[in-house]
This record gives C-alpha cells, structure tokens and sequence, in this order.
C-alpha cells in the first residue's frame, strides 16, 4: 500500500504489479511525496532576523554560511529541494545556467559553492529546533528561502559512505519515503531487518543515493530494492553535525503569514 499525502490521499492496491506501479505513480503522483514501507527483499510497502554564526571548527569546513541575495521579490533561488526531511533541506539540483541568486553567490564562493547534494540546515535563523511545535519543519524553512530578497543559510556538504547488506532472505526493514523533486530514499524508521542487523551504522534520516550502483529517480532506487538479490550496495549521505542553539542560531527568524514556495528551477 502506497500512502500519498498532500492535500489528497491514493490508493494503490497491494496486488500492483511493479511495472503498473511505477506507469500509475508517474501519471498520478507529479507533485506529492510517498511513503512506502519494505518488509523484505521483494515487497514494498532582512529585517528581524538573527545573523548565522560561523559553524564551529570540528566541521573542517564541511559546514558553511552562505548569502543568497536576491535581485527583485519572488526570484527563484536557482535550486530545486527535497524537504521530504523534517530536519532539513536537501539540494537536488542546481540551475547551471542563467542569472540567479545561487549562482551569482557561486561565482564568488571558492570552494564554499553550492552544489547538488548539500544540505540547507538553517535558514534566516530559523532550524528544526526553533520551529514552533505543530509546525512542519520543511514547511517553515522553504518559506524562509522565499521571504526576504537577502536570505543566509548554513551550509553542509553531504556526509557520505557505502555500505554493502547481505540481506540472505531478509527483510531489509526500512521504512522509506521520497520526494518527486528527490534523487533519494529517505529513511523515516529501520526495523528489525537486514539493514539493522548487518548495517548498524545507518540511521534514521540517511539518504540512500544508489542501490548496486545505480542511481536517479527515486522508482528507480525502488526498484533496484526490490530485485531479488542477496547482497545490497548502499551508497548513503547525511548532513555533518552542526547543532545551531549551541552556536547561537535558531533562536528567531522572520516572521510571515504566507509564502509561495519559490525555491524550485523555474521551466
């Protein structure tokens, strides 16, 4: 069973061949995010805000501040984002061409530029750990990016390692999710499996980026998954630590009443 929320929930029945999951998830599901659980190899189921300060040392420079300024109101940034994450945004995408707020920052970044499959961590001051109880995390920060024409974000390359799972007929015991903007799995829960059991290191809120090698669109990575194979290479990515109340960020952001989402390449 497939769990696609937004504003609208569908319905995909249990007994879906792969092939006519895929052909209906690619007509139905352009702009909602899924949520797919697997219990073995083969099945699925500018103004008021709070300056960043520098990450600390630890970091090695994995971690940055970055200012985006913007040209007129509602430029889009020049990125595209997965915030299937309630901690944080991750960049799918970066626009290479064109007049944009990243990539005029870019061209004067050095080595601090952005690019595809960093992490956003904290937007205009605010972060998972500032954003109001009951209020989405992604929800809050994508908005951050839209509010004002000068917006600061701390940066994280993506912590990256493979791991290899002999599943051996088990279960993989991953809870997984995805967005259509996404590159990625999302893992929300590891339960009792394979992956738990002979992958310790991976964790909740890991991205896996390929299965065996390849890589794409998330039905892709689903589908490498579900294939009957004995032993998984996992290629998975997560952000470097940076905790943003110890730094002093994350303690105020501006405040909006509503915010179209802009941060998406334009067509």
């Amino acid at each position: 069973m497939v769990d696609a929320q937004r504003d609208w929930q569908l319905d995909i029945p249990v007994d879906i061949s792969l092939d006519q999951m895929h052909g209906s998830l690619g007509r139905a599901l352009h702009d909602v995010s899924c949520t797919w659980h697997f219990e073995s190899n083969c099945s699925y189921g500018d103004e008021n805000k709070e300056e960043i300060p520098a990450p600390p040392p630890e970091n090695n420079g994995n971690v940055f501040k970055a200012v985006l300024t913007k040209e007129r109101d509602g430029e889009p940034l020049g990125i595209k984002i997965d915030s299937m994450d309630e901690k944080c945004l991750h960049i799918c995408k970066v626009s290479s061409g064109g007049n944009t707020p990243v990539s005029r920052y870019n061209a004067t970044a050095g080595t601090n530029q952005i690019m595809p499959g960093d992490y956003f961590l904290v937007v205009n001051g605010m972060s998972a750990a500032s954003v109001t109880e009951g209020t989405k995390v992604s929800d809050s920060l994508r908005r951050q990016l839209s509010v004002l024409r000068t917006v600061e974000v701390m940066v994280s390359r993506p912590n990256e390692f493979e791991v290899k799972v002999d599943a051996q007929g088990e279960n993989l015991g991953l809870d997984l999710t995805y967005s259509n903007y996404g590159v990625s799995l999302l893992i929300v829960q590891i339960t009792d499996g394979a992956v738990g059991t002979r992958a310790p290191e991976v964790q909740k809120g890991d991205r896996i980026l390929t299965v065996n090698g390849i890589e794409g669109s998330p039905p892709a990575l689903f589908k490498a998954l579900s294939g009957n194979m004995e032993t998984l290479r996992l290629k998975v990515s997560r952000p470097f630590p940076y905790d943003p109340t110890r730094y002093g960020a994350g303690k105020s952001a501006v405040s909006f009443a509503s915010a179209a989402e802009m941060c998406e390449i334009e067509a």
